[in-house]
């Protein structure tokens, strides 16, 4: 009898050991890891059987490094700080999105990469250090954060996405003229965030400015002059909307994004030949009613949204200047064929998407072109655009952090 309860008891603690590993894994505090493809290292992929709100994520899972914060992978989970080890590149989209209670996070400058919706609506987070490793910040990453006070951003950062920092109330920016910037010691105007005030009547932006934020200068109807320097890469959403004071506005010749409705309600900025709206040299919209358009011979870029839904739209002619293909710059329009000069180096995601009638996209030089999640990237999958009917179900298809570029 006593032989069988000690069987019995050496097999029950063996089940609840057994048990035990099964919830707590190797060293991962109960957190789930997935293998990576080539099998060489892990991403953190989910909160698991983990009941922490103080997480610290190992620098090795299963004696493999732990390189990733996979998408949504504590995302809505109830925790409170969170420890990156400096053997993570990758913060993936949605990560911590919807985590309320989240106080605080590390970024290590191991860290390159922070994708769309990273932090969104993290109620709770109060500060954030982005280190000069990053070069990458998806739209909307820390979105809603109401409570964030403090943000530096590395001054090496080459693409922030549209309203990164949008409706984050108490946020401390740093002052220069009439604008508010965030930036880092080494760049403290990376951003230019917003206007002071919606009477402002002129702006100088410094010269080591890159990103003007969503609505930065939205409503600031006395607005009449801004210098917008050389160093300025990107402009968001809405931007300059409803400055209809505005005019003689340059766009310089690095810009390589410029969002929907940036330049709405400029009426002395905006020309119109034909049906075709150009700030400088930009395309930012068209009229609804347009069937056919040619575009002016010295267009650099199409805006965000510049044909969105204009549905009876048939052809567009892009002419050999042209650069740049804006975020849904086609989008649920009635295009049936349309060709890509060889000048085109960068056409951003969604740019064909709900293109339901469009048939052929042809590309003049179809060789070289790559596949990637961020317009920066200087590599990526390699992509065969040599079929026009092919071509179609590629950029209709394309997810929302999908973009495409080659190389000059």
């Amino acid at each position: 009898m006593k032989k069988i309860l000690f069987t019995l008891l050496l097999a029950i603690l063996c089940l609840s050991a057994l048990l035990c590993f099964s919830a707590c894994g190797d060293d991962g505090n109960g957190l789930a890891f997935t293998l990576s493809e080539d099998g060489k290292s892990y991403a953190l992929s989910g909160i698991g059987s983990c009941t922490d709100k103080d997480i610290v994520i190992p620098s090795e899972y299963d004696g493999k490094p732990v390189t990733s914060i996979a998408d949504y992978a504590l995302s809505n989970s109830g925790i409170s700080s969170v420890v990156v080890p400096d053997t993570v590149t990758y913060i993936g989209n949605g990560a911590f999105a919807g985590c309320s209670r989240l106080k605080s996070i590390n970024i290590p400058d191991s860290v390159t990469y922070i994708g769309y919706s990273a932090f969104q609506y993290c109620l709770s987070l109060e500060s954030i250090n982005i280190p000069d490793s990053v070069t990458y910040i998806g739209s909307s990453a820390f979105y809603e954060c109401q409570n964030l006070s403090n943000a530096s951003v590395g001054k090496n950062v080459q693409y922030i996405g549209p309203s990164t920092f949008f409706n984050c109330p108490n946020l401390t920016y740093n002052e220069y003229g009439n604008c508010y910037y965030l930036g880092s010691e080494a760049n403290k105007y990376l951003i230019l965030i917003s206007a002071k005030s919606t009477d402002i009547t002129s702006a100088s932006i410094p010269s080591s400015t890159k990103f003007i934020g969503r609505c930065a200068f939205a409503n600031c109807s006395k607005l009449t002059s801004v210098a917008i320097p050389e160093s300025v890469i990107f402009i968001d959403y809405q931007a300059f909307n409803g400055c209809n004071m505005l005019s003689d506005i340059n766009i310089p010749d690095g810009v390589k994004y410029i969002g929907a409705e940036a330049f709405r309600g400029c009426t002395n900025a905006i020309e119109t030949e034909g049906d075709v709206s150009y700030v400088d040299k930009w395309v930012i919209g068209c009229k609804k009613n347009a069937t056919s358009v040619t575009l002016r011979n010295d267009t650099v870029g199409i805006a965000g949204g510049a044909f969105y839904e204009c549905q009876i739209l048939n052809t567009v002619v892009i002419p050999d200047s042209v650069k740049t293909i804006g975020y849904m710059a086609f989008s649920f329009s009635g295009i049936s064929y349309i060709t890509i000069p060889d000048t085109v180096t960068l056409i951003n995601s969604s740019a064909f998407t709900g293109c339901l009638h469009l048939q052929s996209i042809s590309f003049e030089k179809p060789d070289g072109w790559f596949a990637t999640h961020t317009p920066i990237a200087t590599s990526g999958k390699s992509v065969d655009f040599t079929n026009a009917t092919n071509n179609v179900e590629i950029l209709t298809n394309n997810s929302a952090s999908g973009d495409y570029f080659k190389h000059n």
